[in-house]
């Protein structure tokens, strides 16, 4: 029983294993065209999935990349140099390159410019060492905004040398052609004060970086630079409301579908703010303040994936659904005491967001196929299913069975609509708002107008952080 245990769990670990690898490696492009969903996309993999310590410093690595690329400054720097020195002993040379620049950007963002300029300076001498030119762009890059930062505080000589290595980045990201590489180091060189002389200047730099996100057709990078334009264009020194409102409804208009319902209305304020719409700032605060902010408790990167076995510690540290990483002896014998179906657990790969979590997990065909069509949209941006009628009305049919028949006393109460039975049904199974234009043909604001004007209908008062809290706070009461 125990060999057999074993060959099952050796196994499934090896499909796992590549089924991760591959997963990571997916990452790769996203992690530089649209960092953000990058990182959300790989915070769905837990501990228990990144099974080999290479998984894990490869999965933190791609973590951190999206975060310098997103400009986010958050970070542990310990288990960044683990994660640098791990390639430095495998002898993986472009990969401890990336490492190498990484732990610079983490030293950098804590405040040690001392030690991120050591770290640059590697860099730079192994990626031209290697002639890897795009990584020289970066390292040039990223060692320029330290000498502008450092030197701006004690030393104009260093100011001189990050003024010198800035051009240099610029002509080799356009030597290289990559286009998205070029936006990214012309938008982090408008924040540096060493470089950047006035508001002109930085005008000029943001505009360039936007045209050229324009041209690639890169959603992301025009969002991110549009809303710091609209800043721009909104602050004193310019003061040019009609472009300020103008660059706010850009960035609104392709990313609206992947805002929460708080920043699209907070978003919405502050463009009506920018060109004197008191009316419509306010009512667009109002409703965006009463909303709860999602990224409030947002975990830093090391806390929602726990550290794996790490190579001279004496422990492991708890990672697994269970609470614990169990040795690799009781977790033979608890594959061997529960058989095929123990192994089945160590295959899964999580698949879905957090929110997902949130759905029902009582077996229904109507329900696995929402969480798959939310899946795909999620992971592929489109699905290639969508809800039918019959769907809809299966949907409801459960919705009835769960909730003895309400649907039918609603509509025969209330007189709802299609749409409006729908939207019910949705918020009381607990789908997030934000995800359900995956399942109708409409966008994110016309659904969370619809929903709240489901709640005017039935007469709730909007007292809740979600839909769903505020309609079985209804159904409670009408027992």
């Amino acid at each position: 029983m125990v060999i057999i245990g074993f060959l099952l769990l050796s196994a499934c670990s090896h499909r796992s294993d590549s089924v991760v690898r591959a997963y990571l490696q997916d990452m790769e492009p996203l992690v530089a065209t649209s960092p953000d969903s990058a990182y959300r996309r790989l915070k769905l993999l837990t501990s228990a999935d990144l099974s080999s310590y290479d998984d894990y410093c490869y999965y933190y690595l791609l973590c951190m990349e999206a975060k310098m690329n997103d400009r986010c400054r958050f970070a542990d720097t310990s288990i960044m140099k683990r994660v640098a020195a791990h390639y430095r002993e495998k002898g993986d040379s472009l990969m401890h390159l990336r490492a190498t620049l990484a732990l610079g950007f983490v030293n950098f963002h804590a405040g040690d410019y001392f030690e991120s300029m050591k770290q640059f300076e590697e860099a730079l001498h192994y990626a031209a060492q290697m002639g890897n030119k795009r990584l020289l762009a970066l390292a040039y890059a990223h060692f320029a905004e330290a000498c502008l930062s450092f030197g701006h505080q004690n030393n104009d000589r260093l100011v001189q040398v990050g003024g010198e290595l800035y051009p240099k980045a610029i002509r080799l990201a356009q030597e290289v052609k990559d286009t998205l590489l070029w936006i990214n180091i012309l938008w982090d060189g408008a924040h540096w004060n060493g470089y950047v002389k006035n508001a002109q200047q930085k005008e000029d730099m943001m505009l360039e970086a936007f045209r050229l996100a324009e041209l690639s057709h890169n959603r992301w990078f025009q969002s991110v630079i549009a809303i710091e334009l609209a800043g721009l264009y909104g602050v004193s020194r310019l003061n040019i409301p009609d472009k300020a409102f103008h660059y706010s409804m850009h960035s609104l208009k392709v990313r609206e579908d992947e805002m929460s319902e708080r920043i699209y209305h907070l978003f919405m304020a502050n463009a009506y703010d920018n060109i004197g719409q008191k009316d419509s700032a306010d009512y667009h605060e109002r409703i965006g303040k009463s909303l709860p902010d999602e990224t409030e408790h947002e975990e830093t990167i090391h806390s929602f994936v726990p550290l794996p076995y790490w190579p001279d510690d004496e422990r492991t540290v708890s990672s697994s659904p269970l609470g614990y990483v169990l040795p690799s002896v009781l977790l033979l014998m608890l594959v061997a005491g529960l058989g095929y179906a123990g192994v089945r657990h160590f295959r899964k790969v999580t698949a879905l967001r957090r929110e997902l979590e949130m759905l029902s997990s009582q077996p229904s065909p109507v329900y696995d196929k929402i969480k798959r069509i939310i899946k795909d949209h999620l992971f592929k941006d489109s699905s290639d299913l969508q809800m039918e009628e019959a769907d809809w009305r299966m949907l409801q049919v459960e919705t009835d069975k769960r909730w003895d028949g309400i649907t039918q006393r609603l509509q025969k109460d209330y007189r709802l609509t299609d749409t409006e039975i729908r939207l019910f049904c949705l918020n009381l199974m607990g789908v997030p708002t934000s995800h359900m234009p995956y399942l109708f043909d409409r966008g994110r604001s016309t659904i969370y107008n619809k929903n709240r004007d489901l709640l005017a209908k039935l007469g709730i008062e909007r007292t809740s952080a979600t839909f769903k809290e505020d309609l079985k706070r209804f159904l409670e009461k009408r027992k």
